[in-house]
């Protein structure tokens, strides 16, 4: 249950980030991050993310993030996916940053509700479900 709480969470965050106001932020560092979470003697592909840190300010306080997205945590086999997340990214690119303005040091780049966001409630939910359907027959 913790982890749907925790995915409807973000997906507000996600929704509400679309009425943030934005800060000129400054892109750091930009890189697709990869792992291998199996032995290297097993048949299993590695796994990749988006990462990036930025910094950015808010009346006059200095902030660095790390989040694209508020689905951006996800790791996927797919590269070119999270290749395409830090495309338009490079160091030293100036982007807006949308921060939350009750915490300012939340912060996203690309506001709004992405395909992974929905994988973590829906993932949270399968258990529920099956337990329900097996209560009731």
């Amino acid at each position: 249950m913790a982890a749907l709480g925790h995915g409807l969470w973000l997906a507000w965050l996600a929704t509400s980030s679309r009425r943030w106001p934005t800060a000129r932020g400054l892109i750091l560092e930009a890189m697709v991050e990869s792992r291998r979470v199996a032995p290297a003697d097993m048949q299993v592909p590695e796994k990749h993310r988006a990462a990036v840190r930025y910094r950015y300010s808010v009346r006059g306080e200095d902030f660095e993030g790390v989040r694209i997205t508020f689905g951006d945590f996800i790791w996927t086999e797919l590269r070119p996916v999270a290749k395409r997340l830090v495309a338009d990214l490079a160091p030293g690119t100036v982007v807006p940053v949308y921060y939350d303005p009750s915490q300012p040091q939340r912060a996203v780049l690309r506001p709004g509700m992405t395909w992974a966001l929905g994988v973590v409630p829906t993932i949270a939910l399968l258990p529920l479900i099956v337990g329900l359907v097996f209560l009731t027959e």
